[in-house]
């Protein structure tokens, strides 16, 4: 018995490594860089995941390097399933500053393929852009009943609210971000727009 428990004990915590050393926990850690080292063999390979390669994009823009989601935006764009071309197409309309095309495309990813986290979560990225904040409050929110381990579609989802004086929906998702990303940068800020919704 003994020997079953300690084992027990070895591999969970052996799994809560590998659960923060993920693409994904080091995403939301704002650990950006390591993401992206995480994912090279998905980069370097056109017919990966698309989940990953949309991933890699996002961290690519975050550090501000459109250049390095290149590859990724490529593979999106060549992948049959239904939706992520228009997925790709949305992430270079939006990095172009055309809105219209984000969004739009985004939609349209949106109708072909309803069950895609990445398309109701680019939209919600074109719709923040263009400031249609309370469309873009149900988009994220879509995106987070599609995939509820994704801390960013709770982010943008308060950060969404918050723009349109929802404190109550604003509060919730941002809650929500604070205990799924602890080690996010938008740590603090979220936490003083809390104490502020708090105080009134």
């Amino acid at each position: 018995m003994k020997l079953s428990v300690l084992t027990l004990a070895v591999w969970l915590a052996a799994a809560a490594a590998f659960a923060q050393s993920s693409p994904q926990a080091q995403f939301e850690a704002g650990q950006f860089e390591q993401t992206l080292a995480s994912l090279a063999p998905v980069i370097a390979d056109p017919a990966a995941d698309p989940s990953s390669h949309f991933l890699a994009v996002q961290a690519a823009l975050r550090l501000e390097q459109p250049s390095r989601a290149a590859p990724s935006l490529a593979a999106l764009g060549a992948n049959p399933a239904p939706g992520w071309q228009l997925v790709g197409q949305s992430v270079q309309a939006l990095m172009s500053g055309d809105m219209a095309c984000a969004v739009g495309c985004a939609e349209r990813a949106v109708s072909a393929n309803p069950n895609l986290f990445a398309a109701h979560y680019q939209l919600g990225l074109g719709l923040a852009r263009a400031e249609r904040w309370a469309a873009a409050a149900s988009a994220f929110e879509q995106a987070l009943a599609l995939d509820p381990s994704f801390a960013y579609a709770a982010y943008y989802a308060g950060l969404s609210y918050s723009k349109i004086n929802r404190a109550d929906k604003t509060a919730e998702y941002f809650e929500r971000f604070l205990r799924m990303a602890p080690s996010a940068p938008e740590r603090a800020g979220v936490q003083s727009i809390m104490r502020t919704l708090r105080g009134r």
